[in-house]
């Protein structure tokens, strides 16, 4: 269980053996929130950038 959760192509192989493609959807809906945490992050870093230009 350590392996599937450092590696995500572990973690894809146990979620296809289980037949279960709701859970292959749970972990992209995750990933999806880390994305769009990071992207915001660097958004208000700019704003923070342009707002101490002004």
């Amino acid at each position: 269980m350590s392996l599937a959760r450092e590696s995500d192509a572990v973690l894809a192989a146990i979620i296809a053996m289980t037949a279960r493609p709701e859970l292959a959807l749970a972990a992209d809906l995750h990933a999806v929130e880390v994305a769009l945490a990071k992207v915001s992050g660097a958004l208000e870093v700019l704003r923070r950038q342009r707002i101490g230009r002004l």
